[in-house]
């Protein structure tokens, strides 16, 4: 023909018309009917759907490998990982609400990067360093009477213990 009618493409593919245009060119230049440029057409758009497809599986094959990896070294991590884990990563979730909220938190998730160990031990370090602060009192003085605990704290009281 002299000009092709427009080409149907699967659903999801999107074509440019400087390609269509390039194309309808090289099909005319090889006598192809508007029925066999519909196949090459048609055959090309499937090809690219499943390379597509393949690809994007790939992707996130690869991803969900590379953030099990990234779990894995937390885990591992001397200071953050072990017995520790757990609160190293409730330091982490306080230390990017922290600094950045939920807009921070959502982000770090879209991108795939929220287990990155380092910032992992950035967060857990911020997290620890903006907790509350606690005070061990200990317990020296446990074992001592009440008594013993009065005189210890003043030795030169004249005040005899009740006892």
């Amino acid at each position: 023909p002299d000009q092709y009618d427009d080409f149907s493409v699967p659903k999801g593919v999107k074509v440019e018309a400087k390609l269509i245009e390039d194309f309808a060119v090289w099909a005319k230049g090889n006598n192809l009917t508007q029925e066999q440029a519909q196949q090459v057409v048609t055959m090309q758009a499937d090809a690219i759907l499943r390379v597509s497809e393949n690809s994007k599986s790939a992707n996130e094959t690869a991803v969900k490998n590379l953030n099990n990896s990234w779990v894995k070294e937390q885990k591992e991590d001397p200071e953050f990982g072990g017995e520790k884990h757990a609160a190293s990563v409730a330091h982490a979730r306080a230390g990017v609400k922290a600094i950045g909220g939920d807009a921070l938190r959502k982000e770090l998730d879209t991108l795939g990067i929220g287990n990155n160990p380092v910032l992992f031990r950035t967060f857990a370090k911020l997290g620890v360093a903006l907790a509350d602060d606690t005070i061990d009192f200990g317990n020296a003085n446990a074992a001592l009477t009440k008594d013993q605990r009065i005189m210890r704290l003043f030795p030169n009281s004249n005040l005899q213990p009740s006892s």
